[in-house]
């Protein structure tokens, strides 16, 4: 053995006699200068620490690696630790380096499979910027932006609530969604009743107001309901009734408001013209009515057409039943206690059906029991609101009619002004008009072309009066009757 062997055994010995002595060992500038909690310090300006090298393969084959072991590999070019389950780069990056940080400048060779950014245990993933904290990731998978205790799988907060801008290019949305120059914002007002809002319009000018289409590709939409099962369903639930219940539709300046429907058979691309029975836009209102949803009322166009013509006629259903028609020229036809005809008007004004006001009409020898027609009542109103007179069809054999002028006499209550309401009983059946074209005054079964019912033996109820007119009458006039207020005369072609 030479010397040089024997000193290095020397050396190593003494090394780690006074190693064992001392616990630390100090390599390098100022040998006996040493931390005092560090076991081997090593302390240089010009030289450094050199580790074994190795290419990963020879790294990755070391038998039973001790956590804490360090190589530097040659693949990566990167100095790696084992953790005690695996090899770990140290800086992160390289090629053939078996885990890696992520870097500020981007990173390559990730699997999205095993690499992300986040944490292993339920701790909140948290971002920030200027030392703020912009954005929070909850362990549960709650995201929210500006507040840190999201309730939802996305809550986004602005600080300031403010109506949409109308001008220039900063908005006041909480969030926005862009494509190229078109802006979709949704925003919180401050004040009474606060809200939200959406707004439509271009990035580079607020004041652009753009157009906003719900579902334009087809779809049922709904406000207030879940499951919308027509183009435009609106649910008011379990609401108090007055201004909640109401659809308003606000208008100001020149604006003239419409409720429009436009209809066409076809497709928007390809339309094609109405058919006749077509109904272009009804109105309906249905209400629960013994334990099911029934029509109440409908408010119905038909297009009475050929799809050149321009002809249509209105409809009006009440309590689910058409009682009014107006049809393309102008007719109109009310059905009372029943259904409009099929065929409709047939008069400028045309009524149809039974009689309401309760009144049995006086009958003949002929027909004794005429059915009651529809009638037209008047009144006046003032502290009377009852019917005063009406006019009414009578319906003597299901096939031919006449008229009749009912009157009601009333009865005062006292001197206040009131009266009360006796109809059908004080009603007189004043005029009569048959259906073979004979009138009677205060006869329901007039017997000849005029008949006027025989009065009382008093002063005011005559069947008959004539009111004095001139002295004499001069001119013939075959048939004439001139009461002169003495004599009555009735004059021929020859006498008078």
């Amino acid at each position: 053995m030479t010397m040089k062997k024997h000193f290095i055994i020397l050396s190593l010995t003494l090394l780690c006699f006074f190693n064992g002595l001392l616990a630390q060992v100090k390599m390098g500038n100022n040998p006996t200068v040493i931390g005092a909690s560090s076991v081997l310090e090593i302390e240089s300006t010009n030289k450094g620490v050199l580790f074994p090298r190795m290419t990963g393969a020879q790294m990755s084959a070391i038998a039973s690696p001790v956590s804490g072991m360090y190589v530097y590999n040659t693949d990566s070019l990167c100095l790696c630790q084992y953790n005690g389950t695996a090899w770990r780069s140290m800086c992160g990056s390289g090629v053939g380096s078996p885990d890696r940080d992520w870097h500020v400048t981007g990173n390559a060779g990730t699997s999205a499979t095993t690499n992300f950014i986040g944490t292993t245990d339920a701790v909140d993933f948290v971002t920030r910027t200027a030392g703020t904290e912009r954005m929070r990731v909850l362990s549960g998978g709650n995201v929210g932006i500006g507040l840190a205790n999201p309730l939802s799988s996305l809550s986004v907060l602005r600080s300031a609530a403010a109506p949409p801008a109308t001008s220039g290019t900063a908005t006041t949305a909480i969030g926005r969604f862009e494509a190229q120059n078109n802006v979709l914002d949704i925003g919180g007002f401050s004040a009474a009743p606060y809200g939200n809002w959406i707004q439509t319009s271009a990035a580079s000018d607020l004041s652009f107001k753009s157009p906003l289409s719900l579902n334009p590709n087809g779809g049922n939409i709904g406000i207030g309901i879940q499951a919308p099962v027509s183009v435009l369903d609106i649910l008011a639930d379990a609401t108090t009734g007055g201004a909640a219940d109401n659809i308003n539709l606000r208008a100001y300046g020149s604006a003239n408001p419409a409720l429009v429907f436009w209809s066409a058979n076809g497709t928007l691309a390809a339309p094609s013209n109405l058919t006749n029975g077509a109904q272009p836009g009804s109105i309906a209102t249905l209400g629960q009515v013994n334990g099911s949803m029934q029509l109440l009322n409908l408010i119905r166009p038909v297009y009475t057409g050929n799809g050149t013509t321009n002809k249509s006629e209105f409809q009006l259903l009440t309590s689910g039943i058409e009682h009014l028609r107006l049809d393309s020229i102008g007719r109109m036809m009310q059905a009372i206690n029943t259904s409009v005809i099929p065929n409709g008007p047939m008069t400028s004004y045309h009524m149809y059906g039974d009689g309401t006001s309760g009144y049995q009409l006086l009958g003949t020898q002929n027909q004794p029991n005429p059915s009651e027609g529809p009638e037209i009542g008047f009144s006046r109103g003032g502290f009377y609101s009852g019917v005063g007179a009406a006019i009414q069809f009578i319906d003597y054999d299901a096939y031919s009619g006449g008229l009749a002028f009912l009157v009601h006499k009333g009865t005062r209550n006292g001197a206040n002004g009131t009266y009360a309401d006796n109809w059908p009983l004080d009603v007189v059946q004043a005029m009569t008009i048959e259906n073979n074209g004979r009138i009677g005054i205060g006869t329901g079964d007039p017997t000849a072309n005029l008949h006027i019912m025989a009065g009382a033996a008093t002063v005011g109820n005559a069947p008959l009066k004539f009111t004095a007119g001139a002295a004499s009458q001069t001119i013939k006039e075959t048939g004439a009757v001139n009461y002169d207020g003495s004599d009555l005369t009735l004059s021929d072609a020859t006498y008078a």
